[in-house]
């Protein structure tokens, strides 16, 4: 299945915009997958606040085919 990705905040603006997953993966296999791509980014990854289809997700939460993926990093500091 193909997950959509968006990124906001002070991660880097060049990862991957879509993933490819097995089937029943959830959001704790899509962060596995970007941290395996991008290990630099593990802690801002790890800490992101994640929207499945504009609405919050947990680490549990199922993907399926088409789903659209924010994910929500540190704006600034301060």
């Amino acid at each position: 299945m193909v997950i959509k990705i968006k990124y906001f905040g002070l991660i880097a603006n060049n990862l991957i915009s879509e993933a490819v997953l097995r089937e029943g993966s959830d959001v704790t296999v899509l962060l596995n997958h970007l941290i395996k791509q991008y290990p630099n980014n593990k802690e801002m990854l790890n800490k992101a606040t994640i929207l499945v289809n504009k609405s919050k997700a947990t680490t549990s939460t199922i993907l399926n085919d088409k789903d659209e993926v924010m994910i929500l990093t540190v704006l600034g500091g301060g």
